[in-house]
């Protein structure tokens, strides 16, 4: 596995799960935290859990990612550039 996008928004908790530690349990794996700024292409490190959908990049391939997403091709989506 390269990379997990999971949802941490609070919701965790309905089932007995505190989402700081499951933060820190995929952190233990060799899993980055970050939230992805779409618009700009950019990668943004996380320190702990935000109500928005966290990006999990395996460390091994961070690289690799960030240079996908620095040549990755501008779209058009409903006249906004992404």
């Amino acid at each position: 596995v390269e990379i997990l996008l999971i949802e941490l928004n609070g919701g965790a908790s309905n089932y007995g799960v505190n989402e700081l530690d499951l933060f820190e349990r995929i952190q233990g794996f060799g899993f980055l935290p970050f939230w992805y700024d779409a618009k700009r292409s950019r990668l943004s490190s996380l320190s702990e859990p935000t109500a928005t959908n966290t990006l999990f990049i395996h460390s091994i391939h961070l690289d690799e990612v960030t240079l996908r997403l620095q040549n990755a091709p501008k779209i058009v989506i409903r006249g906004t550039e992404w």
